[in-house]
């Protein structure tokens, strides 16, 4: 069933990854830059694009693009970053183009037929500038990120898939001893 309630008017930071529009409460925005070099992280989840240093501190750098089929197939660089201060301290959100800091009469649309961990990340919608926009909860996508994180190491971990000193991955299970 779908419900749909008005929330009150509140500042949110708006900005665009591929074609699609999406924006989060400006009051967990702690930064907006240009994108720093991002390092990949082998065998971790694909939401994490890698690690940064920014500001004297390692932010863990997460990407929409894994998450949503529509903003993976935008040719467009991401390039901007969104530094978001969350529970556990400061991480970044990868991004085409931030556009605004804007009141947004959001409207929150509660799916409640819907499985997926990751739909509970929109916690609304709201039009900016005849776009949709999607709303998302920072703390959710976070927490929702740092567990397919755990989950990917775990496995890696365990299936014997470790990254090798050039960087790629190598099975130590099915490497034979030197002779």
């Amino acid at each position: 069933m779908l419900e749909t309630t008005s929330q009150s008017v509140e500042r949110y930071c708006l900005f665009r990854s591929g074609t699609s529009w999406f924006a989060m409460p400006a009051v967990c925005v702690q930064e907006v830059s240009f994108r720093p070099p991002v390092t990949p992280i082998p065998s971790a989840a694909s939401v994490l694009a890698g690690l940064c240093h920014f500001r004297n501190e390692f932010l863990a750098v997460l990407s929409l693009r894994k998450l949503l089929p529509e903003v993976s197939s935008s040719p467009s660089p991401e390039s901007q970053i969104i530094v978001v201060q969350g529970n556990d301290g400061p991480w970044a959100l990868l991004v085409d183009e931030v556009a605004a800091l804007e009141s947004l009469d959001a409207s929150s649309s509660l799916d409640s037929e819907n499985d997926d961990d990751w739909a509970d990340v929109v916690t609304a919608w709201a039009t900016f500038r005849d776009h949709s926009v999607r709303i998302l909860d920072p703390d959710t996508f976070y927490r929702l990120a740092h567990e397919a994180l755990h989950e990917s190491w775990n496995w890696a971990g365990h299936s014997g898939v470790l990254p090798h000193e050039d960087g790629t991955l190598r099975n130590v299970y099915s490497e034979s001893a030197p002779a």
